[in-house]
């Protein structure tokens, strides 16, 4: 996940004063999706992060640090604290304007417990977390989709709330050994392990395959929420796109992308020539770089002060991006104000 800070970034969505709690189909397609797991009434222990395909997980607890050095299948693994973790996550959804998303109100918990004497932390997450669940379980219900509702252990009462409810009765299939229940069974395995030997290598095949297991669970209920918000902002029979998000962790994905921030101070002088080009109209193009390449997008001004950010292109080399980015308004015999190729 390396990125420049967004040349437009005064307009990011950190900057937001009114939460809003439901997704677009651009913004569900572009979104982050955040997963905590842990030991319940516990310090969170990882923090899984996926994007655009990619899943990222960090180890929070650095009593589990050593595990780090185990390779995951399906994406990548590191040990962070939660801090660093949170600020990662922040500074990459600012600069390429996305939404940060979770299921349910457990995550933004776990964001308190770590931010317990720092509030002032806290205060960006209460505005720009989007809780999905009540979109999606709406999406459910409308449709009249079957499901199998479950009981929770704690109030004795049915609710199709869970996620591996909605997973169900949409038909994003999850094997058993990845589904519910198998987090904290796997976190205390390993820790009890390094508990008694703090070398992995003394780890036994049986606790490393219940680790890994945890480790993949996250991984499914992230790409899981993706994979939701599909059809609930599309409609009925979309699904992800496959070439891009690899839902089996054993099959062959695209190249990851890493949560690295890597700030570059003064964008590029042919990115503020070709924004300047294209001042004049109603419209202003902003730019911001990842491990995908440049991503060149719209911003356009709505009604009632409000914004939309619309993502055009995507290219490594940043004067094809610009290139491409320029095509549908110049079809539509709009113009830059000056010939900015000339300029360079």
């Amino acid at each position: 996940m390396n990125t420049t800070r967004n040349t437009r970034n005064s307009r990011g969505p950190g900057r937001s004063t009114k939460r809003r709690t439901r997704l677009n189909m651009v913004e569900a397609n572009n979104a982050i999706y955040i997963d905590f797991e842990n030991i319940p009434y516990e310090q969170p222990t990882l923090l899984g992060v996926a994007w655009s395909g990619t899943w990222n997980i960090s180890i929070l607890d650095e009593q589990l640090a050593e595990a780090a050095n185990w390779e995951v299948d399906g994406g990548s693994i590191k040990f962070r604290s939660a801090d660093t973790t949170l600020e990662l996550i922040r500074t990459f959804a600012e600069d390429t304007n996305r939404r940060v998303c979770a299921w349910s109100g457990h995550d933004l918990r776990m964001i308190k417990r770590i931010y317990a004497d720092q509030p002032q932390k806290v205060q960006w997450w209460e505005s720009n977390l989007v809780n999905i669940r009540r979109q999606a379980t709406s999406f459910v219900r409308f449709n009249k989709f079957p499901t199998n509702p479950i009981v929770s252990n704690r109030t004795g009462q049915s609710s199709i709330g869970h996620q591996s409810v909605i997973m169900d009765a949409l038909g994003i299939n999850v094997p058993e050994k990845y589904g519910r229940g198998v987090a904290a069974r796997g976190i205390k395995a390993l820790r009890d392990a390094l508990a008694e030997n703090p070398s992995l290598d003394a780890v036994s095949d049986e606790v490393k395959e219940q680790w890994m297991a945890t480790l993949l669970h996250n991984r499914y209920d992230c790409f899981g929420m993706a994979a939701i918000m599909c059809p609930v902002t599309r409609g009925r029979g979309h699904t992800l796109l496959h070439s891009k998000w690899v839902m089996d962790p054993h099959q062959p994905a695209p190249l990851q992308g890493e949560l690295e921030e890597v700030v570059h101070e003064n964008p590029p002088a042919l990115l503020r020539t070709f924004e300047a080009a294209w001042a004049d109209y109603d419209f202003f193009y902003g730019a911001t770089y990842s491990n995908q390449g440049w991503c060149i997008a719209e911003f356009r001004n709505l009604t009632r002060g409000s914004q939309a950010i619309i993502p055009i292109e995507t290219a490594m080399d940043l004067q094809t991006a610009c290139n491409r980015a320029e095509v549908e308004n110049l079809a539509m015999n709009l113009r830059p104000s000056f010939d900015w190729r000339a300029e360079q």
